[in-house]
């Protein structure tokens, strides 16, 4: 069992990896330009992303001046959110804003295969409309903004088929010296792409899971 001061040695790494790495609603409007009845709007049609993050916060401060009790629900957002967030407000339908996501997937494909890590017959590559469907609704859910660093599709993407790569050569028996090649150039991506995770996340990450295989077996 933790001790309080480990409990708040906790709390307050969690609440300093949040600051860093996220902007709060509030901030994410101010910085947008957005009213917050828009973002309302935008989110309630499927457009802008829910929060990665929600803070319950309930607190009281002693000092000099006597007590001070707050409680609110601080949504914490990736910051990269804000280029997103700039680009709905000028989308009416859902389809529109699907179609800016697949855009930006076939950009990052474009740019990833300047330097092909992925083997052949990648199951995301050869079904790639497939895989962009699939991901949109977890995109929405704010899900990639705890397991990239942007929650946008390049980070998605490059996640993803760096996971799925690593995670099929770990499991032969030996590497060729073409996938020993692809390996060192997955992990690579995926530590450049992925997220640091809150603190209590971290060791859950199929992220930290797989680097830490992976040098469990280099020693």
């Amino acid at each position: 069992m933790r001790s309080k001061m480990q409990n708040t040695a906790c709390n307050l790494a969690l609440i300093k990896y949040l600051t860093e790495y996220f902007y709060t609603g509030s901030e994410l409007l101010n910085r947008s330009n957005v009213s917050e009845s828009e973002f309302t709007q935008l989110q309630t049609r499927s457009i802008m992303p829910k929060a990665s993050y929600k803070l319950d916060m309930s607190l009281t401060c002693h000092s000099y001046f006597g007590s001070h009790d707050s409680q609110q629900l601080v949504y914490f957002y990736p910051k990269a959110y804000t280029d997103w967030l700039k680009k709905c407000v000028r989308y009416d339908t859902q389809q529109e804003a699907l179609t800016e996501f697949s855009r930006l997937f076939y950009q990052a494909k474009d740019t990833l295969s300047e330097d092909i890590f992925w083997l052949d017959d990648n199951k995301i590559m050869t079904a790639f409309d497939e895989f962009i469907a699939q991901q949109w609704p977890h995109f929405l859910a704010g899900t990639y903004g705890v397991c990239t660093k942007r929650g946008l599709p390049f980070d998605i993407l490059s996640k993803e088929l760096a996971v799925t790569t690593i995670r099929f050569l770990l499991d032969k028996t030996s590497l060729s010296v073409t996938e020993q090649a692809h390996l060192s150039r997955a992990v690579s991506c995926l530590k450049k792409v992925g997220s640091q995770f809150a603190p209590h996340e971290r060791a859950l990450s199929q992220q930290h899971q797989l680097l830490a295989r992976l040098e469990s077996l280099s020693r």
